[in-house]
Order: structure tokens, then sequence, then C-alpha cells
């Protein structure tokens, strides 16, 4: 195996591994947090969704995952169209 099929393999075990945490920070973010009386609550949601965003810009740019799992009123449009 050449070196280049071995480095494309590792890139794609690592982007395997930030789409599995990514989709697992969307379907565990609590969407309505900031209903929530407690703001402990609300400060947790906000740094989760900072990172949600984050993750979007470098592997979701076209909101496709993101808005698999976004209620409707989250849901955001593609950037490139």
């Amino acid at each position: 195996m050449s070196a280049q099929t071995q480095i494309l393999k590792a890139f794609a075990r690592v982007e395997n591994k930030l789409d599995k945490q990514y989709r697992k920070l969307l379907k565990n973010h609590d969407w309505y947090s900031e209903y929530s009386d407690d703001h402990s609550v609300w400060e947790k949601s906000a740094v989760e969704y900072t990172q949600i965003m984050c993750m979007a810009q470098q592997i979701d740019m076209d909101y496709k995952i993101f808005n698999e799992y976004a209620p409707d009123e989250y849901k955001k449009e593609s950037k490139n169209g």
C-alpha cells in the first residue's frame, strides 16, 4: 500500500469520526434550552451550539446534516446556493 493510499485512508477515518461526533451533538442538542429558567442549561446549550456551528463550517457547509436534526424553526439554508 502506498503512502498516499495510507494517508487517504487515515483522512477518511478522521472524517468519519468527525461526522459521527457532529451527528451525536446534533441529535442530543437541547434545541429549546433558551426557554429554560435555569441559566446553566442555557449556557451549556450555547457552548454546544457554538461547537456545532464550528463543525458545520468544516464538514457541513451546506447544512445538509444539520437540517436532518434541527427542528423546522432552526433549519438553515445553504450558503452555496
